[in-house]
């Protein structure tokens, strides 16, 4: 069985507990990456600079229709290990606070064929 370190999902700050790293594993595992892969901005990683979201270069501030948007997010989601196919999704842009919201079902497969588990992702937020 894999896992990973475990990440607060408000500050994105390793989990500490009782003085250890907490780790998760199975559904929340994969949670945990698909929300490390829409943070992942395009560029930003100097060892890798082809990986991330295209947030400033392609998505925000561009005229790009909201199917565009749509797809590009969709493609990284699927990406993630772990994820099979995506069930729902919402993408909602909110013209106060220029900023999307990304709300999205999607369906796991954790370390067997005969597992499945759906799960949804929320509370991505990116100010354009």
């Amino acid at each position: 069985m894999s896992w990973t370190l475990k990440l607060d999902p408000i500050s994105h700050d390793l989990k500490i507990s009782g003085g250890r790293f907490t780790t998760t594993y199975g559904a929340e595992e994969v949670r945990q990456r698909v929300k490390i892969a829409l943070y992942h901005y395009f560029g930003e990683y100097f060892l890798n600079v082809n990986k991330g979201v295209p947030w400033h270069t392609g998505i925000l501030g561009a005229k790009n229709g909201r199917n565009v948007l749509s797809n590009i997010i969709r493609k990284k989601i699927l990406e993630v290990p772990g994820v099979i196919r995506i069930m729902d999704f919402s993408l909602t842009y909110s013209v106060s606070t220029r900023s999307y919201s990304l709300r999205t079902t999607i369906m796991t497969t954790k370390n067997s064929s005969d597992l499945t588990d759906y799960l949804t992702v929320d509370g991505i937020y990116v100010e354009a």
